[in-house]
């Protein structure tokens, strides 16, 4: 069974809020981040390239600067 990576889940939130922002709102996605942001550690650099990996891959416009602030 594949799952994924907890930088790539907050990745996959961040899409959905880009994304779906106008739409929803997206509450929900805001509130699973928090929490894995105060429940789990992360890697800076892991979770900058996975978000740079998921919103490249399905083609999310973003602005890279605003990722480089992650790791700093």
């Amino acid at each position: 069974m594949l799952t994924y990576s907890l930088e790539s889940t907050i990745a996959e939130k961040i899409d959905a809020i880009i994304v779906m922002m106008e739409l929803t709102g997206r509450m929900k996605d805001f509130y699973d981040i928090y929490y894995l942001a105060t429940t789990f550690d992360f890697d800076g650099r892991k979770l900058q390239e996975a978000i740079y990996d998921t919103l490249t891959n399905r083609g999310t416009p973003y602005e890279r600067d605003s990722i480089l602030a992650i790791n700093d």
